[in-house]
């Protein structure tokens, strides 16, 4: 151990653990630290002579003048004065060139710091000032953020901090006051703090949560900086990333029986991913505080009534013995296992709770964890469980697990002497070709697993048609799902079929059935595991391509729905607006839940009312003289009343008037005193408003940022949310988070100094930014599909800012709209530029096969339109339902603008005007612009080479606006024999077709004449 001598400042070298007495400083790292190398090269150098080194951000500087030297003579002056020789700091007393002396320290560290006779802990961004206060620079100092110096502060026997100025602030054991406001900041209790309660007697889980909001430069110090914290120790290998974590814990399995090291939660992420599973370890200590409906876990002590089972990790996974309580009464491969361990909420103390974790038997004694009913995959139980209740299982769980996936065999069973064999797949990976297999490794239920093509083996290849394999998951068991698919120019390459092919959802198909291709299912068990074989056949003739069209999905639960799917009812349901305004009155949420929930969130309303006549025409509330006053007092910004009546009239600061309560017209009348007076008094930040906004999303909806730190500052220091249990506590009924809110509705509040404040605050609270992103609503969107959305460049500069892994921005919602999707209804040329430059997939359809160009079209946007297409969007995308393109739409809504864009692109593919629908219903784009009456777009397609004499239509869609909504959509009308343009234009009731029949007469006679 090098220590540093406090008269010459150099650094001596102790073998082992020194024996003299010695101070330690505990701080965080600059950008011009020195290192071991340096100020050992200094001591060499003359008292008159300067030394130079090098800065990493360029250039040199004397190593005197740099704030890592100043930290270190300023630590040795204070040693000096506290009667001590000797000093260490971590910056220049580890070589940490050498990997043996680095893993040495890292893994003795916590004893050197309890070794100490004093800690001197140098918080460089605090000035000493009211400490107490919620928003002071002590509470926000970097120094409690920080993964390393946590053990830093529960090692040492006495740590004393000071300031920037090295002015002395307070000592963890001098005053029971500042004891209590270092466990309010960090969350470690006062005893652990002052030493009355040992770490050993402290649960494995209520450290990690210690650490749970803290960071580290680099992933794998999440870990090697809580060694000492478990006393445990382990080689260091830097690069293996969250693995670091992994075996973190895996050593302290090997140390301790604590099954309270399984209570962490599963990432919001995973909430809406019922098929997803996970291990028994966590990746991260920030998983540790997803549960909170605990404050508090202690282990159980040893069963007087069984042997000893420890937990150990195998080849087949880590080893358990848990008590298993079957999920269901009635049976199924889902169980509680309850922990050996008690929790306690400060709450309600009394209260005789049992935590579980949820598991999933994949096969025999394997097991995986999987998401509870409230989406955390913790339970607290209220009851007491009984050990007759279930049993106790010896179990398995892989950290990866995986189902027990049956294999997917693909034959040929040919009719004729032709053979057509699998020419391609995509993903290449999931094809084995020598094996004639479907490799299943990580499916979702109804999700694409491979795209085969099968076609003439020639030179090159022949493509006649596409499948589509997945897995759906029924009552336990995988069986197979299938999509068959035409080969089509519309998407020759595999990827392509794939991107369209991605969700296989039976209830969604669209065409007729044609049996061209035959596909026969059987199963079959080999030394007990299952092969599903899929058998393909085609008839002796296959039809030219012209009349190939999509068959069927083909789902084993779903055959006798397919024959009900209503075709008039699918194409209404492609071409119903895709987006809505995002309208609030007061936070009473306007809109058809059945019909908002296929249609994503575009703009955020612009009309947010602030009349109080409006407000009283609408209340069907009661209200007393008491609220009145206090709303009255509100509106006219008069504190001293506000706070008189508040204090007066007991309850009042709860009751509602004309539905709202003091609180929330506080924020309506954007009065800051008025509503910290209400916070003061006790009025409940957690309230809602009739449509479910509590004052934080008012405050948001409202762009009042002032109001909205003011809200979370409060829930942070008063209420304790110091986890993702402030953005659950603060959501609406259709899980619209405070994220979401931020990118809808701040777009002009991004750069203000107060909303700057709230988002550092979220990352920590969020897990350091880890799960930004994750926060998915009722239909899910993320925060980012919502900024991208509103058209916002800042929400999306900001999120992007903020984002620090995965990749949201090709993350789709459940109807697998994807972000450029969304984007491209924003109708923001920038935004849908950087997202095609960050990976999104340009013609990617959702689940009904609209691409984001469908989109902009439907969403009125030229400009997006312009901006796909020279991005090098495909023109002539089609939809599933009936290969409706976007001038099909354009058509249809009668959008001019859109028009122009798919059929005067400069240097880009034009719209094909005279393209066909399929399946059964045929009419080209100049068919619907004439049925629709608009005038102008007939003009522009005549134009633009339209043939409006030959083709005839057997239908076509009629643009309508249900009553009492903001939709359009495609009415199918079905004629009793073809028409012509021209005819249709004359058998029709509207005021301005004869003006259309003129110009098609014209149009007519001159290719006549």
């Amino acid at each position: 151990m090098w220590l540093i001598d406090c008269d010459s400042l150099q650094l001596l070298d102790f073998q082992g653990d020194p024996d003299v007495d010695y101070a330690i400083l505990s701080h965080t790292w600059g950008k011009d630290e020195v290192s071991f190398a340096d100020f050992k090269a200094l001591g060499s150098v003359a008292e008159n002579e300067t030394f130079q080194i090098r800065l990493a951000k360029g250039g040199h500087v004397d190593i005197k003048e740099t704030h890592g030297y100043k930290k270190i003579s300023g630590a040795a002056r204070l040693a000096k004065h506290a009667g001590l020789q000797y000093v260490w700091v971590d910056t220049c007393c580890i070589d940490k060139t050498s990997s043996a002396e680095l893993s040495e320290s890292i893994n003795s560290m916590f004893r050197w710091y309890q070794n100490a006779s004093v800690c001197f802990a140098y918080l460089s961004d605090v000035i000493k000032f009211d400490l107490h206060s919620p928003d002071s620079t002590f509470r926000r100092s970097r120094w409690f953020t920080r993964g390393w110096t946590l053990q830093e502060l529960i090692a040492p026997r006495e740590v004393k901090f000071f300031d920037k100025g090295w002015r002395y602030i307070d000592s963890k054991q001098s005053t029971t006051s500042f004891c209590a406001l270092l466990a309010n900041i960090t969350g470690v209790s006062e005893q652990v703090l002052v030493g009355t309660t040992l770490l050993t007697d402290v649960s494995v889980a209520n450290k990690m949560r210690w650490a749970a909001m803290r960071q580290t430069t680099r992933l794998e110090d999440t870990a090697y900086c809580l060694l000492g914290l478990f006393n445990v120790n382990m080689p260091l290998l830097y690069g293996e990333g969250v693995r670091a974590f992994v075996r973190l814990q895996e050593q302290i399995l090997r140390e301790t029986d604590d099954q309270s090291i399984f209570l962490w939660g599963i990432p919001p992420f995973y909430r809406h991913r019922p098929d997803a599973l996970h291990g028994l370890l966590a990746e991260s200590p920030s998983l540790f505080s997803l549960p909170t409906s605990f404050d508090y876990v202690q282990p159980l002590p040893p069963s007087e009534f069984s042997h000893s089972a420890p937990s150990t990790v195998t080849s087949q996974g880590l080893r358990a013995t848990m008590l298993l309580v079957p999920a269901q009464p009635q049976g199924g491969d889902e169980y509680h296992a309850v922990l050996d361990c008690i929790a306690s909420n400060s709450q309600r103390p009394s209260a005789d709770l049992t935590p579980c974790i949820v598991l999933k038997r994949l096969w025999g004694d394997q097991f995986a964890r999987v998401v509870s009913s409230d989406g955390s995959g913790v339970l607290v139980l209220e009851k007491h469980i009984k050990d007759t209740d279930g049993a106790y299982t010896n179990i398995y769980v892989k950290q990866i697990p995986f189902y027990s996936l049956p294999q997917i065999l693909v034959r040929s069973a040919w009719q004729s002497p032709q053979v057509y064999p699998v020419i391609g797949a995509f993903p290449p990976e999931s094809w084995d070709a020598s094996l004639s297999m479907i490799r299943t490794k990580e499916p979702r239920s109804g999700r694409v697993i491979a795209v085969l093509r099968f076609g003439r083996q020639k030179t090159p290849p022949v493509p006649l048609f596409d499948v589509a394999v997945g897995l759906y998951r029924v009552h336990g068991q995988w069986a197979l799902c299938y999509e068959k698919r035409p080969w089509s120019t519309e998407a020759p390459s595999l990827q392509a079929v794939y991107s369209r092919s991605s969700v296989i959802k039976p209830e969604e198909v669209l065409s007729d059935v044609h049996n061209y291709i035959n596909i026969i299912t059987t199963e079959k068990m080999k030394r007990g595991r299952r092969f599903l074989q899929l058998e393909v056949s085609v008839t002796a003739e296959l039809p030219s391509h012209g009349s190939l069209q999509p068959d069927p999905v083909y789902h084993p639960t779903h055959e006798r729905t397919l024959a009900g799917i209503r075709l008039s009812e699918s194409i209404t349901f492609g071409t119903r607006s895709c987006c809505r305004v995002d309208a609030h009155d007061f936070g009473k949420a306007r809109g058809d839940p059945k019909i908002d929930y296929i249609r994503m969130q575009r703009l955020p309303s612009d009309d947010f009312p602030t009349s109080h006549a409006s407000l009283r025409t609408r209340a069907t509330l009661q209200h007393t003289p008491r609220t009145s006053q206090l709303e009255r007092a509100l509106r006219k910004r008069e504190a001293s009343t506000v706070r008189a009546l508040a204090t007066r009239h007991t309850g009042v600061i709860e009751k509602e008037y004309l539905g709202l309560r003091p609180i929330h017209w506080a924020i309506v009348h954007n009065f800051l005193p008025g509503l910290e007076i209400l916070i003061d008094l006790g009025a409940d930040i957690t309230s809602k408003t009739p449509g479910g906004l509590t004052p934080v999303l008012l405050a948001v909806m409202s762009r009042r940022p002032q109001l909205v730190y003011c809200l979370m500052e409060k829930a942070w220091s008063t209420l304790k949310l110091q986890s993702a249990e402030f953005t659950r506590a603060h959501d609406t009924d259709r899980r619209e988070t405070v994220w979401h809110f931020l990118a809808a509705y701040a777009p002009g509040e991004w750069g203000h100094p107060d909303l700057e404040k709230v988002l550092q605050r979220l990352r920590q609270v969020e897990h350091c930014g880890e799960l930004t992103f994750y926060y998915q609503n009722w239909i899910g969107e993320l925060p980012i599909h919502r900024a991208v959305a509103t058209g916002s460049v800042e929400s999306f500069q900001a999120l992007k800012r903020l984002e620090t892994g995965g990749s949201p921005f090709t993350a789709c919602d459940d109807r697998n709209r994807s972000v450029l999707f969304h984007a491209a209804c924003g109708g923001n040329k920038k935004i849908i530029q950087e997202l095609v430059g960050l990976g999104a997939l340009i013609d990617l359809g959702d689940d009904l096969g609209r691409s984001p160009l469908h989109a902009a079209v439907m969403a009125a946007q030229p400009q997006a339109v312009e901006t796909l297409l020279q991005l090098g969007a495909n023109v002539d995308n089609v939809m599933h339902a009936i290969g409706l393109t976007p001038l099909h739409l354009a058509c249809l809504y009668g959008y001019d603008g859109c028009v122009d864009a798919l059929l005067q692109g400069k240097d880009v593919q034009v719209a094909d005007v005279n393209r066909w629908t399929t399946g059964g219903v045929y009419f080209q784009p100049i068919h619907l612009a004439v049925a629709n009456g608009w005038t102008k777009i007939v003009s522009k397609l005549l134009a633009d080479g339209c043939d409006s004499i030959s083709g005839a239509c057997n239908g076509y869609l009629k643009s309508s606006r249900p009553p009492l909504t903001d939709l359009v959509e495609g009415e199918l009308v079905m004629l009793d024999k073809s028409l012509t343009a021209l005819q249709l234009a004359t058998s029709l009731e509207r005021d301005n077709l004869a003006e259309i029949a003129d110009i098609l007469l014209k149009v007519q006679g001159n290719e006549n004449g």
